[in-house]
């Protein structure tokens, strides 16, 4: 991915501190609402979108160019390398958890309140171009049909 357009999605991330627990995460993801919020309120707010793990982890590779440039001893270079591979290998791992998860809770939503279920609603899922929030309205307007 283009630099430019990682860096834009990294800048609307809050830095975080060092957490032992989640060592490899440099940021916060956003803020989700809460669960019972109406779901055109989190559909908004962005909560069902790509989760933000992936531009963190491609931000890592562009880091670790940009650090192991100016290494010369060969030892240090590999270490630097193996560290931010690990921080990618970790944060893709959260991206596609989260992913699935946020994936599972769309629909879940999206069934409850529209009374679809499921086959019919992840085949219209898979035929649709647009936003999430297109979605959202073109089901509200079908539903009222």
């Amino acid at each position: 991915m283009d630099r430019d357009h990682i860096e834009e999605k990294i800048g609307t991330l809050w830095p975080r501190k060092y957490n032992r627990f989640h060592w490899w995460r440099r940021y916060y993801d956003h803020q989700e609402l809460d669960e019972k919020a109406p779901l055109v309120m989190k559909i908004l707010n962005g909560d069902y979108e790509y989760p933000s793990y992936f531009y963190q982890a491609q931000h890592e590779i562009y880091l670790m160019c940009d650090e192991i440039k100016n290494i010369k001893h060969h030892e240090d270079r590999v270490d630097r390398i193996n560290l931010y591979m690990e921080r990618y290998r970790r944060l893709m791992e959260d991206s596609e958890k989260e992913e699935n998860t946020r994936f599972d809770a769309l629909k879940k939503r999206l069934m409850a309140q529209f009374k679809i279920n499921k086959g019919a609603l992840e085949e219209l899922m898979e035929n649709f171009e647009g936003s999430t929030h297109e979605l959202y309205l073109y089901l509200q307007n079908n539903n009222k049909k």
